[in-house]
């Protein structure tokens, strides 16, 4: 594992894009043994959030990072302020945002399935429910997939996308005047 926390950082991100979600939430794990460091304890906490998993411990490491900078930032007067004390109370910032995120995140999740699962309900006995979903996290195509079989629906066909979706959600149309 790399000893660099931006290299691990971007690592993590970079495999949670590549839909690698296990990987990149394994090595924001392994940062975090005995880790009383805000700044890791905030990566490995985004990390998790961002792939949509483990969201509990997620949250529980943003909180761990936010103890440990109110404690360290609320001791700081205005005259004691300097470079140390503004980078401490930027990453309280970043750290709250985390925290945000991870909320957000579970609230969505739970949103998705619940609206999937009223959708299901409604159905008269032999219908069929169609769902158009595209994003590049695939927990949320999950939640889908639960929720509905949580309700009692089976999965007929699905059809995925072979390139990265969020490439292809900003194609372009060219006009006339552009082809020459």
């Amino acid at each position: 594992m790399p000893d660099d926390q931006t290299i691990r950082d971007l690592l993590a991100e970079y495999l949670v894009r590549n839909h690698q979600p296990g990987e990149a939430v394994a090595l924001a794990k392994k940062q975090l043994e005995d880790s009383d460091n805000p700044s890791s304890l905030n990566a490995a906490a985004y990390t998790p959030a961002q792939a949509n998993t483990d969201l509990p411990l997620a949250e529980q490491n943003a909180r761990k990072a936010l103890d440990l900078l109110s404690t360290d930032t609320a001791a700081t007067s205005v005259s004691e302020a300097n470079a140390r004390s503004f980078e401490r109370t930027a990453l309280l910032i970043a750290t709250w945002d985390t925290l945000g995120f991870i909320l957000l995140e579970e609230r969505y999740t739970d949103g998705l399935a619940a609206s999937i699962e009223a959708c299901v309900r409604m159905l008269k006995q032999g219908r069929w429910l169609s769902v158009v979903f595209q994003h590049w996290n695939i927990a949320y195509f999950e939640a889908i997939l639960t929720a509905a079989a949580r309700a009692g629906a089976e999965l007929k066909a699905a059809v995925s996308q072979v390139r990265d979706p969020i490439w292809s959600m900003h194609k372009k149309k060219k006009r006339i005047s552009d082809s020459g």
